[in-house]
């Protein structure tokens, strides 16, 4: 086996015709033969023919072998296939995008603005009920800012060295040719290697081990190799370091009008929200607290004035010396209630309004001068910059913006005066309602005390206050909603938006620029560093090489020897097959001979010689029979072998030959080697039974004398038989 073992291809030949039984859990299954699927090969086998690898210089150098166990403790243990299998990694993430064209996130900003409208329509909500627009695209900016530049790439000097084997598993091999894809082909599983058939070819490239002369420190081990990893990533963590620090201070620069106008615009927002949104809000109940009292409601103001006069007729008529006329005090008091609505409805229009309305202006004329500082020093610097194919349309982005900027007084001014008028409208609608209600009170109730009570009672006239009332404070709330509406957060981010895309494609513009500048004076120790993580890389990749090389030899010896195993078992297997169905052959053909002679025997004519009585043959049966059951007892008592048993027990009642042809020499052989186990065998039943020696010679010689009629040629043969027995009686 040792010749053929190393011989790849006469085993592949064997295996690939071999025809076994299937196996269950390692052991032979009844059923038929079965071409050969697949091999197996134990975990423990592999792991100590790994460790004990040893094919490099006697040089204190296992280059070769901690190689081969770091690729089979990174792919091939059913630890590191549950790691893998259980930790699967997204990686199309992990890279960051580069910038988006300024031109596309400032549409996605316009998206934003659109669907920020059309929910607040769709909702009927303030703009306090929704997130903050400008908020929103600051912090887009701001991350969009971080992203990678997309118009000059950053080479990749300080990124860390990370040794992944799958990046480093060459794809390249010829899959008929090279033994190093058998590793792909191995099936891992817990405590077995698989390879199927179809794989069957690549055992025939399996060699045996080859010098390979390795040497240290030349040839890395991976733990050697990883060491010099560490130390080479803290070194470009350093240098990254200061890189990061030197460029930082540049792109600041280069960002700053960016990030200054981010903050004007947060400003602006800032003081919008406090003229226009919450700020306005707040101010509003601030008034109506500071005229909590003139405010009040008809019902609760005028609850104590009509408790007041609500007594008898006698203690009417006890107070009727006083001075003052009680007619004259409820008419006074209804007065300073219609008084005080009147006072609140002109501080409300020349107070609060025309406060807010003044605000409004200042904040337009702040918030225009403002951003038309950004859009002119932007047109001053960006015709410095060398860019002619895209200058034309950055000017007439510019342009637009410039429109638009100039254009934010007037807007606010228009939509001002048409406030201001419906507010005076309103105003003076109330005013006259309230005149009309004190009409109301002098010609339509009569003087005296009950009926003005019952007038200010009156459900009709309670119900026109209240109406009055109503009105009021939905003119407040209107008023509101239109402060709102004179320079709504849509339409400052709409104007942000557009100055912002100019100065992000200036930025990105000066950012390509500046990274382009700085990293020229890094050529030096980028190459310096690219030559270092080259030779580590190689180094890795050499290494992985040889180490699939060497487990990959491992394998298919052990898959080679493996598939003799079974070739060998097989062959033992039909062997024995074999012998068993000759054994049940020479068992059938033994009966089947004796039934015949039987048959023979009964149907054959009476001999000539009729002087022997029919006793003689019932006599020599039973001798038979004795003989039988002797050879059987004793067989059993002495512990034979079961081969030895079989081959007694059919020596024993197999007849004397009939045929006048002579026996076959192997025959003879087979009588021969039994005749003294036989023989023993006869002496001890002999010496067990002596009463019936003689009866057992007289019909032992008369079947002689029988046989020796119908068989002249064995006469001499028989004659010796019995002489023999005859001196042994």
């Amino acid at each position: 086996m040792a010749d053929i073992e190393f011989n790849p291809n006469v085993i592949y030949n064997k295996l690939v015709n071999l025809r076994a039984k299937p196996q269950s859990s390692g052991k032979v299954a009844n059923g038929e033969l079965q071409p050969v699927s697949s091999l197996r090969i134990d975990v423990a086998s592999v792991t100590k023919d790994v460790n004990r690898f040893r094919a490099c210089d006697g040089s204190a150098c296992f280059y070769c072998r901690e190689w081969a166990i770091f690729i089979y403790k990174k792919n091939f243990t059913w630890m590191a296939k549950t790691i893998t299998n259980n930790n699967v990694i997204k990686v199309d993430n992990l890279i960051d995008e580069p910038k988006k064209i300024a031109s596309i996130i400032c549409q996605e900003f316009n998206e934003l603005i659109l669907k920020y409208d059309d929910e607040k329509i769709r909702t009927n909500n303030s703009d306090n009920d929704f997130e903050n627009i400008i908020d929103n695209m600051v912090h887009k900016t701001l991350a969009w800012i971080k992203a990678p530049n997309r118009l000059y790439v950053i080479p990749d000097i300080f990124s860390n060295v990370e040794f992944d084997i799958s990046k480093f598993i060459l794809s390249n091999h010829d899959k008929d040719r090279d033994l190093i894809c058998i590793l792909d082909s191995i099936e891992v599983e817990k405590s077995h290697y698989q390879i199927l058939k179809p794989h069957f070819h690549l055992l025939k490239l399996t060699n045996p081990p080859q010098q390979c002369h390795h040497t240290r420190p030349e040839w890395k081990v991976p733990t050697d190799l990883d060491l010099d990893r560490r130390v080479f990533n803290d070194l470009l963590f350093k240098e990254k370091s200061q890189n990061e620090d030197s460029l930082k201070e540049g792109l600041n620069q280069v960002w700053l009008y960016v990030t200054n106008f981010l903050t004007s615009i947060l400003q602006i927002e800032a003081n919008r929200d406090q003229i226009f949104g919450k700020g306005c809000v707040a101010n509003m109940d601030n008034f109506l607290k500071e005229y909590q009292d003139e405010s009040l409601p008809f019902k609760d103001y005028w609850a104590p004035i009509s408790e007041a006069y609500k007594k008898t007729p006698k203690s009417k008529k006890l107070n009727t010396s006083s001075s003052t006329d009680p007619v004259d005090d409820i008419d006074a008091a209804y007065r300073t209630y219609i008084n005080n609505a009147k006072t609140v409805i002109s501080f409300w229009e020349e107070g609060f309004i025309e406060n807010v309305l003044t605000n409004a202006v200042q904040f337009s004329e702040e918030t225009q001068c403002t951003l038309l500082g950004y859009l002119v020093d932007f047109q001053s610097r960006i015709s410095k910059i060398q860019i002619k194919d895209s200058l034309d349309d950055i000017l007439k982005k510019c342009g637009d913006s410039l429109i638009l900027v100039k254009d934010i007084k007037l807007m606010v001014s228009k939509r001002i005066s048409i406030m201001r008028s419906d507010i005076s409208k309103k105003s003076k609608e109330l005013i006259q309602e309230l005149e009309a209600l004190d009409e109301s009170w002098n010609t339509q109730s009569q003087r005296t005390t009950q009926g003005r009570l019952e007038k200010a009672n009156n459900k009709e006239f309670r119900k026109r206050i209240k109406k009055f009332e109503t009105t009021v404070q939905s003119t407040r709330q209107a008023a509101i909603t239109a402060i709102s509406a004179l320079f709504p957060v849509t339409n400052f981010a709409s104007i942000c938006n557009s100055c912002l895309e100019l100065l992000l494609t200036e930025g990105e513009i000066m950012e390509a620029i500046q990274l382009e500048k700085h990293y020229k004076n890094y050529e030096t120790t980028a190459k310096k560093f690219q030559e270092q993580r080259e030779a580590l890389l190689k180094d890795f990749e050499q290494g992985i090489e040889t180490g699939r090389k060497v487990l990959a030899g491992i394998f298919g010896r052990l898959f080679l020897k493996e598939a003799w195993g079974l070739i060998a078992e097989t062959l033992a297997l039909k062997k024995q097959d074999a012998f068993l169905q000759s054994m049940d052959k020479g068992k059938t053909e033994t009966i089947k001979k004796k039934k015949s002679d039987k048959d023979t025997g009964n149907g054959v004519s009476q001999p000539v010689d009729n002087s022997v009585p029919t006793e003689v043959s019932k006599k020599n049966k039973k001798k038979k029979r004795k003989s039988s059951s002797s050879v059987t007892t004793i067989s059993s008592n002495d512990n034979q072998s079961t081969t030895v048993q079989q081959d007694i027990h059919l020596v024993s009642q197999e007849p004397e030959p009939q045929s006048n042809e002579p026996s076959t020499s192997q025959n003879s052989c087979h009588v021969e080697e039994q005749k003294p186990l036989i023989d023993t065998m006869t002496d001890s039943s002999l010496n067990n039974n002596n009463d019936d020696n003689n009866d057992n010679n007289n019909n032992h010689n008369n079947h002689n004398n029988h046989n020796n009629n119908n068989n002249n040629n064995n006469n001499n043969n028989n004659n010796n038989n019995t002489n023999s027995t005859q001196s042994l009686n």
